[in-house]
């Protein structure tokens, strides 16, 4: 049966004619054709593999038709010595969606497709069984070959290529694929081919079986050419112990957003991208399985690496890993991450002859027992690299050193110190030396505080400075969620139990630690070069107290967002209900519908822009001057928050929010025309609120949360309507609206904080002109004031109170609107408002509603 990869599109085959070969006679020539529709080749005497172009003994010109759409199949054998073309031309023609199957039986070499020059596509190959003792091509063309596949679960073969696209500048290999499950193959693996052109989008899967070499080493090579871009290896599964798995060879060339992903197996090395010229934007990540050797994000021979990664999670590499190298050239801005799994080796974020800068290494866990290198620099510069721990990585007492730059030959290297930076967020560590970074920033553990016993930082030999009389800066930047501190707390930050030295250190210095995204507290840094320690003091803590970030108002403005969706309900009930019951025109039981949105500028000390959608329904009766209803509700909004700070930078938030409840309203219309009316509400809110401003110093966790809380809602109020005459009254109008909404506790950011409850109690006069120029149409027009007496968003972290956004104030508002009874259909009626707001609210709101007679 067919065994087709999940991502594989097959191309269309209009004449699948098969051949079915069993050849008893070892040895023997065979050719086979099908009244030119499909093309088989077997030749015991042709014993070197097809190169530039086929070779045939008689002329092309006899197979008219054999270049499209074949499919030969070989199920036993053996065919000694044969090849097997699924389709071939010497000419330039496209040969395409021809198809070879092999089962059993053993052949030389197989083509699912050939076109001496032109183009081979869409060509597939696949083997199951059998034995191929030279190479299998998906399809091989002398300009370009694109979308071959080759399919390989069992068997032996030789070299694989997915397409082979020839060779000149102007070649091309592209989109081919190949998928290895079982079998074995004696030789190198290529998803694409070309000589000196480019190879894009090329994929090798290996989720079984062997790759093997006859020689010491043998490759895998997602595409291979002058320009290797966006070519891809995924290492499942199999034994591949002296393979080099290479994404995107660029040989001479460059290598640019290869990408190599492995969970399982055994290769011997891994590399995003090579290229002579450039190696840039290329990728390898490692969740399980084992590398023996060398794993590269992205190599240049004397090029510039550049942008590489290699992220590992899990697994096992035995070698060096770089995230990007050059040997003889520049090695810039390269990252490794670690999280898991085991290095046996050393570690470098980038490696250059000439220089390594702003390269970064990010460990926050995993098994190291080599030595951490920012930059690497064989006799030149290393500087402005960033060394990172978190988390609880374990490093070797004895193997592990942690540089911020390093080179070879110290004696001629450049500078290997300027701008290197240690950021230390980890549980304590100890390894042998730390050396050659300008900042150390560290983030405290409050469960350290006064245990001065424990460093967080133990090494045999420290090194501060540049030797030079440049001092490095060691400060606090961030303390750990937890205890508060105290005045006087103290942390042991590093110890030396051999050496420490290093000429021009500060000794005394002050900076702010955040704790989590809450408090700010002020610390003292001391580095006693004669005592072997650096420790660190809160000069700012319980008492008097740490103060708290003013940046945490941004995240009451969510809760202040879903306060207003909830108002926007009881505006909606305050103002459309009567309105919609109403509109059906007769007594008794009344079915109701009301859908209202709008966009909303809400004035907070800062600013929140809102837009919102409504809508309420239910049952209303009506009988002489009474009305009563009940009804359903649903509000839904999203927002995006702005707030600006004098000594602080601003934070932006985003989020949405919803409610869903229930309620009740009543008005009584009494002689003379004096209405009263008054509603209750209750239901459920939900806020969403994110941003990536306000981030947790020590975590690196961004705030956010998602909250639910009950709601509560009440409006009361008076009316008269002063009727002029018989087609236009005023409507005048003073009500009060109270919305309540629950406080709650969460978890923000890491840090423990309380949002007090939300009220709203707002009081708004009212006056409405209605003029009816017709029996069809009825024009609106009217001016109201609002104050609003609270709406200001409490809350503390770690229980000290957060500054509250407030929405008091006044709020001017102009309405304007429509209701139409069409006159060619009576039952119908359509009510059009529109509203303006100028004040604490800014913006404009309408509503629609549309009700049908029965």
């Amino acid at each position: 049966m067919k065994k087709i990869h999940p991502a594989c599109t097959r191309h269309p085959v209009p004449r699948r004619l098969a051949l079915m070969i069993t050849a008893m006679l070892a040895g023997q020539p065979l050719f086979a054709q099908a009244a030119g529709e499909n093309i088989v080749w077997s030749d015991a005497d042709h014993t070197a593999p097809l190169r530039s172009e086929p070779v045939f003994g008689s002329p092309d010109s006899l197979f008219p038709d054999g270049l499209t759409g074949n499919t030969v199949t070989i199920s036993g054998g053996p065919l000694i010595g044969g090849y097997v073309f699924g389709g071939v031309t010497a000419t330039d023609s496209e040969v395409s969606g021809n198809e070879v199957d092999i089962s059993g039986g053993e052949v030389g070499g197989v083509y699912g497709g050939v076109s001496g020059d032109g183009i081979a596509t869409g060509n597939l190959v696949d083997i199951s069984g059998g034995k191929v003792g030279d190479a299998v091509y998906g399809g091989k063309g002398k300009v370009s070959a694109a979308d071959n596949e080759v399919y390989i679960s069992g068997g032996e073969v030789g070299r694989v290529y997915g397409g082979d696209g020839g060779e000149g500048a102007d070649s091309a290999a592209a989109d081919n694929k190949v998928y290895i499950s079982g079998g074995e193959v004696v030789g190198r693996v290529y998803g694409g081919y070309t000589v000196d052109g480019s190879a894009i989008g090329n994929l090798v899967e290996i989720s079984g079986g062997k790759v093997l070499s006859t020689a010491a080493s043998t490759f895998i090579i997602g595409g291979h050419g002058n320009f290797a871009a966006g070519n891809k290896v995924y290492i499942f599964g199999g034994e591949h112990a002296n393979s080099v798995v290479i994404a995107g060879d660029g040989v001479n060339g460059i290598a640019t957003g290869n990408l190599v992903e492995m969970s399982g197996g055994k290769i011997d090395e891994a590399w995003g991208g090579y290229g002579d010229v450039s190696a840039a934007d290329n990728k390898v990540y490692i969740s399980g399985g084992e590398v023996g050797s060398w794993v590269y994000g992205g190599l240049s021979r004397d090029g510039i690496a550049t942008s590489n990664l290699v992220d590992i999670s899990g697994g096992e590499v035995g070698g060096l890993v770089y995230g990007g190298a050059s040997w003889y050239g520049i090695a810039t801005g390269n990252l490794v991450e670690i999280s898991g799994g085991k290095v046996l080796d050393h570690v470098y974020g980038g490696y250059g002859g000439v220089s390594a800068a702003d390269n970064e290494v990010y460990i926050s866990g995993g098994e190291l027992r080599g030595s951490v290198h920012g930059g690497y620099s064989e006799s030149g510069s290393a500087i402005n690299n960033t060394v990172t721990l978190s988390g609880m990585p374990q490093f070797s007492l004895t193997e592990t050193s942690i540089y911020g730059g390093y080179a070879d030959n110290v004696s001629s290297a450049g500078d290997i110190f300027t701008g290197n930076t240690l950021n230390f967020s980890a549980a304590p560590i100890s390894v042998n030396t730390v050396a050659n970074f300008q900042y150390y920033n560290f983030t405290l553990d409050p469960g350290l505080a006064n245990d001065m016993g424990t460093a967080l930082i133990t090494a045999d030999t420290v090194k501060l400075g540049d030797g030079n009389g440049m001092p490095s800066e060691v400060k606090v930047i961030g303390i750990r969620s937890g205890d508060v501190l105290s005045v006087g707390d103290q942390f042991l930050l590093v110890t030396a139990t051999g050496a420490m030295s290093g000429d021009g250190i500060g000794g005394v210095r002050h900076s702010v630690g955040q704790q989590g995204i809450s408090l700010l507290y002020e610390v003292q840094t001391t580095v006693d070069v004669a005592g072997k320690q650096i420790t660190a003091t809160i000069l700012s803590g319980v008492d008097p107290g740490p103060s708290v970030n003013p940046r945490l108002k941004s995240l009451s403005e969510g809760r202040l967002s879903g306060l207003m969706l909830a108002t926007r309900g009881a505006d909606a009930v305050a103002y459309g209900l009567y309105d919609a019951i109403l509109a059906e025109k007769r007594e008794g039981l009344v079915p109701f519908i009301l859908a209202t949105g709008g966009h909303s500028r809400y004035e907070s000390g800062s600013h929140i822009d809102s837009d919102d959608f409504l809508l309420t329904g239910g049952l209303s009766y009506r009988r002489a001057g009474l009305t009563a209803g009940v009804f359903a509700e649903g509000g839904w909004g999203s927002y995006d928050s702005y707030n600006s700070f004098a000594h602080a930078a601003s934070v932006h938030g985003d989020g949405n929010t919803r409610y869903y409840g229930g309620g009740v309203f009543g008005r009584y219309d009494f002689t003379g025309g004096v209405y009263a009316e008054a509603s209750v509400r209750l239901g459920s809110t939900r806020t969403r609120f994110d941003t990536g401003d306000l981030v947790n110093a020590a975590s690196g966790e961004s705030a956010g949360y998602n909250l639910s809380s009950r709601y509560t809602s009440a409006h009361a109020g008076v009316g008269y309507p002063w009727v002029f005459n018989d087609s236009s009254l005023l409507d005048v109008s003073v009500k009060y609206l109270w919305t309540h909404v629950q406080g709650k506790d969460a978890t923000v950011g890491g840090d423990p904080l309380h949002f007090d409850s939300l009220d709203s109690r707002r009081l708004r006069l009212n006056g409405e002109y209605r003029y009816r120029s017709s029996d069809s149409l009825t024009l609106l027009a009217g001016l109201g004031y609002e104050y609003e007496f609270d709406a200001r968003a409490h809350g503390t972290a770690y229980g000290y109170a957060i500054d509250a956004p407030s929405l008091k104030g006044s709020t001017g508002i102009l309405s304007l609107g429509a209701m139409i009874t069409p006159t060619s259909n009576r039952r119908l009626s359509v009510d059009l408002r529109g509203q303006g707001y100028a004040g604490k609210r800014q913006g404009v709101g309408g509503s629609v509603r549309m009700n049908y007679a029965f």
